[in-house]
């Protein structure tokens, strides 16, 4: 039986597409020990999660339709979907076969060229990277007496800035060392657990955190998921998380993440696994 495909059809715009010149702030569904949440994006660095389209080609109806398959051999082919869709014609299709990590293009001979030279620069080995994570607890002042934190300086500040009144502890920080492609999973402080899909440097500096998924494990040893979501992420660039279970709870958790390329490994080399 041939494996399931997805037809998706141009020259229609990704509905998440976001201007460049706005930053967005998003909420999203969360699960809590004590009922419905609600996923606090209170600063996200990201002018905009897809490029701009190409200037407009024109829409040669005599020009015969092309059939074009490539298989990608290092990267993810759902990841260079957003890429490829700015470069169809009005007539292009695109299919993806996910199994087969495939990408197939009926479209005329000048958009397939467009799509093909980039995708020969997008499939390339996996580049390592390097992603901090840390996790902090924030409490209301009029909860909880005022203490000296354990923050560092800036980050404490920036906290500060985004939950005034609040008092902030931490609760775990690491470094993960991965690559683009790589399924991650990690425990921190034996009471969270982490795992997402690392995706693929796009543009020079976007990147995708795949099914990014935060557990917490209670006393009795069941686990409680807090969020399911993909993070998008720019290099260099801080994403602060607010999890709570409303908006007017007195306390809530901080996930501070960002991620760069790491520079001290070659491309394609395997980094070493963190735990």
């Amino acid at each position: 039986m041939p494996p399931p495909s997805l037809m998706l059809a141009a020259p229609k715009a990704p509905s998440c597409q976001t201007p460049a010149h706005r930053p967005s702030s998003r909420r999203c569904a969360l699960t809590w020990p004590w009922g419905p949440a609600r996923l606090l994006l209170l600063l996200v660095l990201l002018p905009g999660a897809f490029p701009e389209s190409v200037a407009a080609q024109p829409d040669n109806q005599t020009a015969p339709l092309m059939l074009h398959v490539y298989k990608l051999g290092h990267q993810p082919a759902i990841d260079a979907l957003p890429l490829v869709y700015s470069l169809l014609s009005p007539r292009g299709t695109l299919e993806i076969k996910p199994r087969e990590n495939t990408l197939v293009l009926r479209d005329e001979q000048q958009a397939i060229d467009r799509v093909v030279a980039l995708l020969d620069r997008f499939d390339h080995a996996g580049k390592p990277i390097r992603i901090a994570v840390q996790i902090i607890e924030a409490r209301s002042l009029k909860f909880s007496p005022g203490t000296p934190s354990d923050i560092p300086g800036k980050l404490l500040e920036r906290l500060t800035q985004l939950m005034p009144s609040h008092t902030f502890h931490q609760v775990a920080t690491t470094e993960l060392r991965t690559r683009e492609g790589e399924n991650v999973a990690y425990r921190m402080a034996e009471r969270f657990h982490l795992e997402f899909q690392v995706g693929t440097v796009a543009e020079g500096d976007r990147l995708r955190l795949h099914g990014f998924r935060m557990a917490r494990q209670t006393e009795g040893g069941e686990a409680h998921r807090l969020i399911h979501t993909t993070l998008n992420l720019r290099l260099a660039q801080t994403l602060y998380l607010g999890l709570a279970p409303s908006e007017d709870s007195q306390e809530a958790l901080m996930l501070v993440l960002s991620a760069q390329q790491d520079t001290a490994l070659p491309t394609g080399t395997r980094p070493r696994k963190e735990r």
